[in-house]
């Protein structure tokens, strides 16, 4: 059976996300629409599919 080993931000850890989400909405915002994609991609890119 494998280790099975789970892991959680710290308090500190989770007051980061804020920051962490503007920086991949900017990337996925001025990143090409055929370089990747994904639920998070998608949703910033929404607008530019309808």
């Amino acid at each position: 059976m494998p280790i099975r080993v789970e892991y959680s931000l710290t308090k500190e850890g989770r007051s980061l996300l804020p920051v962490v989400n503007a920086m991949s909405d900017w990337a996925a915002k001025h990143s090409p629409k055929d370089l990747y994609t994904g639920r998070h991609f998608d949703k910033v890119h929404a607008d530019d599919f309808k």
